[in-house]
């Protein structure tokens, strides 16, 4: 279902605006017409004006319906149906331009080519009842000049649509795009650190332990007097190797992989949808494999809540818990009881499987849940 998210408020306001000009228009000509009116005819012409309005807005609304996406696409046709009863109850053509709001609405139900190829037949009721029924000379031009009005507005929203849908998968783009640099940014500290830390340990503390031995070599060859100068050269040279060893546990104890601002990447990329994202600051990764999965479930997850569950809000959270790591994702989108895991989800799964974790998907009051479980890794 094609979510009517791009249908802002002064598009919104434009078309109630154009609704009550129609309206308010046509029922101050009927009042003045000279021609005898039924009672009825007033209260059914705002009976169908409020009713469209109404069908309007609850089919142009971002909050997803229960039965998606069949409620909108029987809102859609109740429109329709209004269109044409209004036809039938006033002679004013230009009432028709009820149809043209109407026709702005078809891309987000249909492709545009199918929009394209049924305008003549949706249009074909101007001329028929306007001509027919009320009598009225040369409707066709009438009925010719909305069909091109109609077909504008359809055009119009196919190319607002195309829009938003190259804009959310640009934003897409962009998300991921800056998580996966900050993870990488982190992985690429994290190895330098290493290399720099076994250089350290491998070279210098090398030398240092033959220097040490050296030195004691030398005590036991030299003099009384030339023994305490080497005793204590000895000595600071034992210091330095104690020094040199623990910089490198230092360098080693905060060798890890900031996973925490990859996370945070995901919702400052997403101006579009409020993505809060909580991590527990304890948590330590050391292994890229790891941290590359839980990036990529948290991406895949937030796309799945855009793209299917139409969310508005999504929460991230990393934790610790019981010896594992555990990220839940989630969302307030509407999801239903019965799905199928596609190609996404299933990816996910075999990602989670190569790094022995379990990754779990199931469907809350509040909406969609992923929950990614790492067993903890002790640290090396």
């Amino acid at each position: 279902m094609k979510k009517l998210s791009t249908l802002i408020s002064v598009e919104l306001f434009s078309a109630l605006m154009t609704m009550l000009l129609v309206a308010g228009s046509t029922i101050y000509f009927t009042v003045l017409s000279e021609r005898p009116q039924p009672v009825w005819i007033l209260p059914l012409l705002c009976f169908l004006f409020i009713s469209f309005a109404v069908l309007f807005l609850l089919s142009t609304r971002d909050k997803p319906f229960q039965h998606e996406p069949h409620t909108r696409v029987l809102l859609i046709a109740m429109q329709y149906l209004l269109v044409v009863a209004m036809y039938f109850v006033t002679p004013f053509t230009y009432v028709a331009i009820f149809g043209t709001i109407w026709s702005a609405q078809l891309p987000y139900f249909m492709s545009t080519r199918n929009a394209f190829l049924l305008s003549p037949l949706f249009a074909l009721p101007i001329w028929l009842v306007f001509g027919w029924y009320w009598g009225i000379e040369n409707t066709w031009i009438s009925a010719l000049l909305f069909w091109a009005f109609n077909l504008f507005a359809t055009m119009m929203s196919a190319a607002q649509l195309r829009e938003a849908r190259a804009r959310r998968v640009a934003e897409h783009s962009n998300r991921e795009l800056k998580a996966t640099q900050a993870l990488l940014t982190s992985a690429t500290e994290q190895a330098e650190r290493t290399r720099i830390a076994r250089n350290i340990h491998d070279l210098l503390g090398h030398h240092l332990t033959a220097l040490t031995i050296q030195l004691q070599v030398a005590a036991r060859k030299a003099n009384a007097e030339a023994r305490e100068s080497i005793d204590r050269s000895h000595a600071l040279a034992k210091l330095l190797l104690a020094d040199v060893r623990e910089a490198v546990a230092d360098i080693r104890d905060h060798d890890h992989i900031d996973i925490h601002q990859a996370l945070q990447q995901l919702a400052s990329a997403s101006p579009s949808v409020a993505i809060k994202v909580e991590t527990d600051d304890t948590i330590l990764i050391n292994a890229i494999q790891v941290a590359d999965t839980m990036l990529r479930c948290a991406q895949e997850s937030i796309t799945n809540s855009l793209r299917h569950g139409q969310a508005t809000r999504i929460h991230v959270t990393l934790a610790q818990a019981n010896r594992a790591w555990q990220l839940v994702i989630q969302d307030n989108g509407k999801a239903r009881q019965a799905w199928q895991p596609g190609n996404g989800l299933k990816g996910m799964q075999e990602r989670a499987q190569h790094i022995a974790a379990e990754l779990n998907w199931s469907v809350t009051p509040e909406g969609f849940r992923t929950t990614l479980t790492v067993p903890q890794q002790d640290p090396l």
